[in-house]
């Protein structure tokens, strides 16, 4: 549901909204993501969010605004997923300190996902039936304007036309459009200072003024990402698979289901390698199973109190949809393993530039060079100064990304003094073109800034990658100084790992069971045994 759940449906409400929990704390156990419940959220929204989550091999574990506000959730959640509902109410629950502990989740790394309320509750400003609101959570400093009457006029709800942007990475398997559920949410209008990836865009062709407007942001924050959206694809109306029967008098129209687009945002949100999401139907002639290469869980055996991880190596023709590892009784969801891998390093602790292969070059009166004068960390640094007016001076550097995706390029940069007339950029190589990671003129770095940046699609898997360093500087105090560079990337492997804490486990032998099923739902079984001392 959009900005709110149906405040007129006063004596139906106490049953399709979660109650107040706000001093009845869960308490968090480590999860991929926390589903956030407590008053005004929508329950049929919760229900079809699990099931996706579920199906999209995602842990996650429900949680209410004592959990935020007691818990330091960024200990224990790898996102948190703001869903339908009523945007006051969190507001009313969440306290600033439950606000400053989302954003630390965010910043240090994890996702956060709104949808409909939940992206209204991460804007910094609302608009909702033309009046003004603000909301304290600010992580996207932007307004949030609903409802959009042409499309269904709030309380109603009805099926709207979005169109997807192909060329974003999180896109590459999607259709040019998709009909979807709308329930009064959200369009985004972001801040001059905010990051605002369109990911989809609203088709209202009988509102000039609306037609076009995001339907679905994303935007880094920090070291995290946060994928907000306007409607509601995690509903299914043509299937059941949701576990709710809300609007299964509509139909997901000639595109099917939409939650293939959000496997993909999820990939993009957590930052790993965006895979193609099951077919909901898949083909009626696949009979093989999944092969279970081998299985594995250590250490065995396990000292109680301690963590045994289970791992299997599992493949198939079409793809994976699952994989348990099942004991005690219980059947625990594994997760695939995603190869993070450092693909160069340089922080110039060789002295020179030849340990990174950096080659300098330019017009400006002086070039880069190793400097001992203010590192970042260690002993060296990369520094240029005084370049001289329209003088430029560059250090590149190539490291080739084939076979890998989701590349990240990080740094650290002192920009000393820089003016409306210098300038300093961050730059990799496409194989075409140079694209700017980051621009800069005027700044005047007190200590070293720490830069950090998911590259697009077209920097992973490409040998002819490369990367370089431009400063210009027309006084003889300015400059700039670079350390710590970083590429890194992804690669996808067969591994699926479930950890388990083995606190209460009496002392013995345990028989576990991997069990595998593919997107045809074939399935395959191994067991072994784990011993706890």
């Amino acid at each position: 549901m959009g900005k709110g759940y149906l405040a007129l449906l006063a004596g139906i409400i106490m049953f399709s909204v979660f109650p107040s929990a706000v001093n009845a704390t869960i308490t968090p156990h480590t999860a991929d993501f926390a589903v956030y419940v407590d008053t005004g959220v929508w329950a049929d929204g919760v229900t079809a969010i699990e099931a996706f989550l579920t199906w999209k091999n995602l842990t996650w574990q429900e949680i209410d605004a004592g959990t935020i506000n007691s818990y330091n959730i960024s200990q224990y959640y790898k996102g948190i997923w703001m869903p339908g509902g009523w945007a006051d109410d969190y507001k009313a629950s969440i306290s600033d300190t439950g606000d400053a502990r989302i954003r630390e989740l965010v910043r240090n790394g994890g996702a956060y996902v709104g949808t409909c309320a939940g992206a209204f509750y991460a804007c910094s400003k609302h608009v909702w039936k033309g009046k003004r609101y603000n909301f304290p959570l600010q992580l996207y400093n932007g307004t949030c304007t609903g409802p959009i009457n042409e499309i269904a006029v709030y309380p109603a709800y009805g099926m709207g036309d979005i169109s997807i942007n192909q060329s974003h990475p999180a896109n590459i398997f999607e259709p040019a459009q998709r009909s979807v559920l709308y329930y009064g949410g959200p369009y985004f209008t972001p801040d001059a200072n905010q990051e605002s990836q369109v990911m989809a865009r609203y088709l209202v062709p009988s509102n000039p003024a609306i037609n076009n407007k995001p339907a679905v942001v994303a935007f880094n924050y920090g070291n995290g990402r946060a994928v907000l959206i306007g409607p509601h694809p995690e509903n299914e109306e043509d299937s059941a698979r949701d576990n709710t029967e809300f609007a299964d008098e509509l139909s997901d129209g000639p595109d099917g289901s939409d939650w293939p687009m959000m496997w993909t945002a999820m990939d993009w949100a957590f930052n790993k390698t965006i895979t193609q999401a099951p077919p909901e139907n898949p083909p009626v002639n696949d009979t093989t199973p999944p092969v279970i290469g081998g299985i594995a869980d250590y250490p065995d055996p396990v000292a109680a109190p301690n963590e045994i991880t289970f791992e299997a190596n599992v493949t198939d023709d079409y793809g994976v949809n699952k994989v348990e590892v099942e004991f005690n009784a219980a059947n625990h969801t594994m997760a695939k393993e995603e190869s993070h891998v450092e693909l160069f390093f340089d922080g110039f602790e060789s002295g020179s530039f030849a340990a990174g292969g950096w080659a300098t070059y330019g017009t400006g009166n002086s070039n880069w060079s190793v400097k001992t004068v203010a590192p970042y960390a260690g002993t060296y640094h990369a520094e240029v100064k005084y370049t001289g007016s329209s003088k430029y001076s560059y250090m590149e550097a190539a490291m080739g990304t084939g076979g890998y995706t989701n590349v990240t390029l990080t740094y650290y940069r002192q920009l000393l003094g820089l003016d409306s007339v210098d300038g300093f950029s961050a730059e990799w190589w496409s194989g075409t073109q140079w694209n700017a990671a980051e621009s800069v003129t005027v700044a005047d770095d007190a200590v070293y800034a720490s830069r950090n940046f998911a590259l697009p699609s077209a920097a992973g898997n490409n040998p002819n990658f490369k990367v370089r360093f431009m400063c210009e500087a027309n006084a003889f105090s300015e400059g700039c100084r670079i350390d710590n560079v970083g590429i890194a990337g992804e690669r996808s492997t067969d591994r699926w790992l479930y950890t388990h804490n083995t606190t209460g486990m009496e002392p013995g032998t345990y028989n576990y069971t991997v069990h595998a099923t593919d997107t045809s739902n074939n399935t395959a079984s191994a067991s072994g045994t784990f011993v706890v001392q």
